[in-house]
């Protein structure tokens, strides 16, 4: 299994704005993806710090998930809110 951390810093005027569109636009997305297995969302309202962690069976599965056009323009759609570009970083999850 893998995990996929993405994180960024929001801007502090469309931080409420932001998280609506996350949970209106966003999440929806990530949640109707068979291939993803979990996800935790993580926010730091002090620091404007946003974390969204995914877990995925496969790189195969998530990177064909990440390709799709429907996923990169939900990922568009966050432009606005963001202080600095995506950051994303995978891991080999393990016990």
């Amino acid at each position: 299994m893998i995990a996929i951390m993405l994180s960024t810093q929001l801007l502090a005027d469309t931080l409420d704005e932001a998280i609506r569109y996350y949970n209106t636009e966003a999440l929806p997305h990530l949640r109707n993806t068979p291939t993803m297995r979990t996800m935790h969302s993580l926010l730091d309202r002090d620091n404007n710090r946003v974390v969204v962690l995914t877990f995925w069976a496969t790189e195969f599965d998530f990177n064909t998930y990440y390709a799709e056009a429907q996923t990169q323009l939900m990922l568009s759609g966050l432009a606005p809110f963001l202080a600095e570009p995506l950051t994303r970083e995978m891991f080999e999850v393990f016990e």
